[in-house]
């Protein structure tokens, strides 16, 4: 994906974004004709949040001002950004939700080259 349309993973190569919210609604409107017919299938499709259910993944985006986690040193970047996702974590639940830290591993390979340098 192109840095210029946004903040994603390098590592994930096949990553769609789709708001939610008005997915199913959108759809519904242009169903083929046959389910049209069945008019509780359509409302089925837009009822609130009904994706939400589905979800197996969701991107987290720091508040903002987003500057005041980057500028410090990168171990307390690390822990500000773990603690913010701990956060999200605790909201969620435990169980199913499973937290992966991908950007955090670009971070740890800015750190390891700059090392180097």
């Amino acid at each position: 994906m192109p840095t210029h349309l946004g903040k994603a993973p390098t590592g994930q190569k096949n990553l769609v974004f789709v708001e939610y919210d008005r997915l199913l609604e959108l759809m519904s409107r242009y169903l083929p004709q046959i389910f049209n017919d069945y008019e509780h299938f359509v409302q089925f499709l837009r009822t609130e949040k009904l994706l939400d259910s589905f979800a197996d993944q969701f991107i987290l985006q720091l508040p903002n001002p987003r500057q005041d986690y980057y500028l410090q040193k990168l171990d307390k970047v690390s822990r500000d950004i773990l603690g913010y996702m701990h956060f999200a974590e605790d909201a969620l639940g435990y169980y199913p939700v499973n937290i992966d830290a991908m950007l955090m591993q670009d971070f740890k390979k800015s750190e390891l080259s700059v090392i180097f340098l």
